[in-house]
């Protein structure tokens, strides 16, 4: 009934004939609607980490790595490269914080055609969580495997792996 008197509404203030560009919605140009549907707000967290242990996958095969420290920002990717113990091989993969869904998504970097499926990981962790620190099993399907990670919004709180 209120979409009908809506409607009826705009016919008798001579709005019938309004059109949204593209046909759908259009900008939000006024206050009212500014308030009405306010933006997400990013938080400024940023989480301290390292991996380390464990084999990851590089060209060549499956091999030990130095630890790694690195820093997530919330909604930033980040590359994240691991370097073989015993050699020269890279291996890359991205990692991005979620503070709000409470995640962490790792995802390896691989070479593919367009649409390719990359499969990734999720590490679900509380911010109280960062606060105390924690440890966790890393594994990134054919990425890495029997690695670990610690994470910490302060450093002098990560865990040894």
């Amino acid at each position: 009934m209120a979409v009908c008197l809506l409607l009826a509404g705009c016919e008798t203030m001579g709005m019938s004939s309004l059109s949204w560009p593209g046909g759908g919605y259009g900008q939000l140009d006024s206050g009212v609607a500014v308030v009405a549907a306010p933006d997400t707000p990013i938080s400024d967290a940023r989480v301290n980490c390292v991996v380390g242990t464990g084999a990851a996958r590089f060209a060549k095969g499956w091999y030990e790595f130095d630890d790694t420290r690195f820093v997530l920002t919330d909604h930033e990717r980040v590359n994240i490269v691991l370097k073989r113990r015993k050699g020269k091989d890279t291996m890359s993969f991205q990692g991005v914080l979620d503070n709000a869904g409470q995640k962490m998504v790792f995802c390896p970097v691989r070479d593919g055609p367009p649409g390719k499926r990359i499969t990734c990981a999720s590490l679900y962790v509380l911010e109280d969580d960062f606060k105390l620190g924690i440890r966790r099993t890393f594994d990134i399907p054919d990425a890495a495997r029997g690695s670990h990670i610690s994470c910490a919004f302060d450093t002098k709180n990560l865990k040894d792996l």
